[in-house]
């Protein structure tokens, strides 16, 4: 399975190149197993979320998350750099997440928004579906979904 998985990420990526074949499986289970999101699920839910995740890069101002891909609530685990939500209309703070956090859409965030790449970022994209059947599939396992952040007047 980790064949399956490591197929995903050209080999002229920065995440191809920066880690060892062997190593970037491990390397995203490790940051996502850490994560808030994540911390609550089993092991085996943790795996096959990595397995199904889309490792991706961009580059300064490239959208990470498009407003379809935030309609359908895409999670997003930051690997290296970081990225910032954009709503509409725009928020009282910012949400600037670096590596190893979670981007999940919550209930307190704006109707419309997407991600930003601020700098240059590596980043895994996960589906709605897939986070959910993982965890289905791994009954007792919990996202552990971000509190909404204080306003600031």
């Amino acid at each position: 399975m980790q064949e399956k998985w490591s197929a995903q990420a050209n080999k002229k990526s920065k995440i191809y190149s920066k880690f060892l074949a062997n190593l970037q499986f491990e390397v995203i289970y490790q940051l996502m197993k850490q994560s808030r999101l994540f911390r609550q699920c089993y092991d085996r839910c943790v795996y096959d979320l990595c397995l199904n995740g889309v490792p991706m890069e961009f580059y300064p101002g490239e959208l990470v998350c498009t407003k379809e891909e935030y309609d359908q609530h895409i999670f997003v685990l930051v690997l290296t750099g970081d990225i910032e939500l954009v709503t509409d209309p725009p928020m009282d703070w910012e949400h600037i997440l670096g590596p190893g956090r979670v981007f999940c859409r919550c209930d307190w965030m704006e109707d419309i928004g997407q991600l930003e790449a601020v700098g240059h970022c590596l980043v895994v994209k996960m589906t709605h579906n897939d986070v959910f059947q993982a965890i289905d599939s791994s009954p007792g396992s919990v996202l552990t979904y971000p509190p909404e952040p204080e306003h600031i007047p």
